[in-house]
């Protein structure tokens, strides 16, 4: 289960992921914008293992660690190397395997198998990585990870 100020979203334990509250920009991942009081499949095949919720952007990661994200993109936040929202569960570029994923308020990170963290979006005051950048629109990897 994981939530954020105004939806929640959880996994069942065949890994089909559920949300509810606000869809602004497509934060549930149903393909619209329309509010749920209830929980509402997300519109994938894919099997996640774990979800988490930025302020309206969601990603979710499979056991493997491919890592989809969906909602609001406006700062980089779905990692697809563009600005445009996504109503859809969208793949990150880069093909990178992550784990131990999270999302901040417009970013989120993973970890891959060596330790490095990777991450993506927008850090608001300091750059996520070691590029220099405050906005991100693909993984980049952490400084010192």
């Amino acid at each position: 289960l994981a939530v954020s100020q105004n939806r929640s979203c959880g996994l069942t334990d065949e890994g089909r992921a559920f949300c509810w509250g606000s869809n602004a920009h497509g934060a549930l991942g149903d393909g619209s914008e329309e509010i749920h009081a209830e929980p509402h499949a997300v519109q994938s095949e894919v099997e996640f293992s774990s979800i988490a919720l930025g302020n309206l952007h969601t990603c979710a990661a499979t056991a493997d660690g491919a890592v989809y994200c969906w909602g609001f993109n406006g700062m980089g936040q779905v990692g697809d190397e563009s600005q445009q929202d996504r109503q859809l569960p969208t793949p990150v570029a880069g093909d990178l395997m992550l784990h131990d994923l999270t999302a901040g308020a417009y970013h989120a990170c993973g970890t891959v198998a060596s330790g490095t963290i990777y991450c993506w979006g927008h850090a608001l005051t300091t750059p996520l990585a070691g590029n220099g950048s405050l906005m991100l629109a693909e993984p980049m990897p952490v400084a010192g990870t």
